[in-house]
């Protein structure tokens, strides 16, 4: 059809610069659109399920607890998250014992998925300044537990990023028969001696990201491919016409 349309427009008596011109617009449609194909094709290739709470809209069924002395609460707060709203822990009372911050059912269960993915979140110390070091997370299957210990002291750097992956180094070698059958997760709300607040934002526990097999045209070397071709191949019908 192209081919037919640029000999009617050489009939016609059409100048060569506006065929060419023709011929070479199309050549950068063809490359536009393979690079669209590309950079989509890219983005897909890498994807991960993922269980969150941001604690924007409510409390999301969390709770706080110090099982040891039951000094420790929750309350949801509707701003001053990072960003939105956060979940508050607090101790008024200092009795001992550290308490946690306990997942709701979303984060509960058969999370054989997550093995080698990664748990994020983000803590704040909002009252105290005496800090000591504990466990920060803590996966239960009811028989037995394993855990991991950040030695990361936030007291003073307002909203701080916890990340750790979910595997052996960091965990132990029980993490894979536990994760297969969770029944509780926590994570670390004190870090003070004496009356504190901390809050908790955006947990985020993701499966290890996924990376499908090469598809064909996909990526950089798929692009650079397609777009030599194209514009070799408009090179040599500009060397026919002329």
């Amino acid at each position: 059809m192209k081919s037919k349309l640029i000999a009617a427009l050489a009939a016609a008596g059409w100048p060569l610069a506006v065929r060419l011109s023709w011929r070479f617009k199309m050549t950068r449609t063809r490359i536009a659109a393979a690079t669209a194909v590309a950079f989509a094709l890219s983005i897909a290739q890498a994807s991960a399920d993922t269980i969150s709470s941001t604690f924007d809209m409510g409390p999301e069924s969390w709770s706080a607890l110090d099982q040891q002395t039951g000094d420790y609460t929750a309350s949801w707060q509707s701003t001053g998250g990072n960003p939105g709203g956060f979940l508050q822990g607090t101790e008024n009372i200092a009795r001992g014992g550290t308490g946690y911050f306990i997942a709701p059912g979303k984060f509960l269960g058969n999370l054989s998925a997550y093995a080698g993915g990664t748990l994020t979140y983000d803590l704040k110390v909002i009252d105290g300044s005496d800090y000591f070091s504990d466990v920060d997370v803590i996966i239960s299957n009811g028989a037995t537990s394993v855990s991991w210990t950040s030695n990361i002291n936030p007291v003073g750097h307002g909203w701080v990023t916890f990340q750790v992956q979910l595997d052996q180094a960091n965990f132990g070698s029980n993490l894979a028969s536990i994760l297969s059958n969770v029944t509780e997760f926590q994570i670390r709300g004190e870090f003070i001696n004496g009356p504190e607040a901390e809050g908790l934002d955006n947990v985020l526990l993701s499966t290890p990201a996924v990376v499908p097999g090469p598809i064909a045209g996909a990526g950089l070397p798929g692009l650079i491919l397609a777009a030599g071709g194209l514009l070799a191949l408009a090179r040599r019908r500009r060397r026919k016409i002329a």
